[in-house]
């Protein structure tokens, strides 16, 4: 339903392009190349062309904020070269973080990012814990309850 929502307000809005990336890549144990093909058939027939991104995997890289596109749009001829230089520009305010140990959820993982942003050192096994949810399959998504709990826990 959200993928539909968003072809319609790009509809709306006239959105010829839009860039979506993959979230915690790799790490959630999905299938992303089915995910892709997913979204792609939901924008068909639209008049928004769909771009996929993803951060480089090596982990020892200097240039690991930098986002690669699944679908080379730095070579694409319909960009001009001040618009590469704005994506560049934009891409390199994206950091990457540690990988999601093995329990695969990103929303716990995403608050697990956001609490180190406040100097709060937990890890996502910890987070889930002191939500009492058990180790689960990816995809759980946190309730607004579940985020007002740990807020009011570490006081943020």
């Amino acid at each position: 339903k959200t993928l539909k929502n968003t072809k319609q307000f790009c509809t709306d809005n006239k959105i010829t392009t839009l860039a979506l990336p993959k979230i915690c890549t790799g790490s959630d144990k999905k299938q992303w190349n089915i995910i892709s093909n997913m979204i792609q058939f939901i924008f068909q027939n639209s008049i928004t062309k769909i771009r996929i991104y993803s951060l480089p995997e090596n982990e020892n890289n200097q240039k690991d904020n930098i986002l690669k596109a699944s679908y080379n749009i730095i070579s694409d001829s319909d960009f001009n070269d001040n618009l590469k230089n704005k994506i560049a520009l934009i891409a390199g305010s994206f950091v990457k973080s540690k990988e999601v140990p093995s329990d695969g959820d990103c929303g716990a993982h995403a608050l697990r990012v956001c609490l180190q942003n406040h100097n709060i050192n937990k890890t996502t096994i910890e987070i889930l814990n002191m939500l009492t949810i058990p180790n689960l399959k990816s995809g759980y998504y946190l309730k607004d309850d579940d985020l007002a709990f740990i807020c009011d826990q570490f006081k943020i």
